[in-house]
């Protein structure tokens, strides 16, 4: 499985293709057309409703460290994606999945605490 971190943000489809990797249960549709936004919202979605349905730990864990990858690469543009689209628009919180962020997931969270769910500070 391609590494998120080795792919350009410039190059969405690469993107999209390793998060496709990590998750193709994902994939029920084309999102190479789509902005990185519009596609790291409906994971977040994706990934909120797999909590809900009773997916198990360990598969959820390989979600969130798709999205750790990426928080840790350090670029304003994908440390956006991570806090902007995946965090700020769930409340992960309720769905008790802060144990499965990684440490850089949770310092994207604490550098705009207003915007996310206080129960994942």
């Amino acid at each position: 499985m391609m590494n998120p971190a080795d792919a350009p943000m410039g190059a969405g489809e690469r993107v999209i293709g390793t998060l496709v990797e990590c998750a193709p249960e994902f994939a029920d549709r084309d999102y190479a057309p789509y902005p990185l936004t519009i596609v790291m919202d409906e994971f977040a979605s994706f990934v909120r409703d797999q909590a809900k349905a009773g997916a198990s730990e360990g598969q959820l864990k390989v979600y969130f460290d798709w999205v750790e990858t990426l928080a840790r690469r350090d670029e304003r543009d994908t440390n956006n994606l991570v806090e902007v689209c995946f965090l700020e628009g769930i409340p992960w919180g309720e769905l008790h999945v802060k144990h499965l962020m990684g440490p850089a997931t949770l310092a994207l969270a604490r550098r705009n605490p207003g915007n996310m769910d206080p129960r994942i500070l």
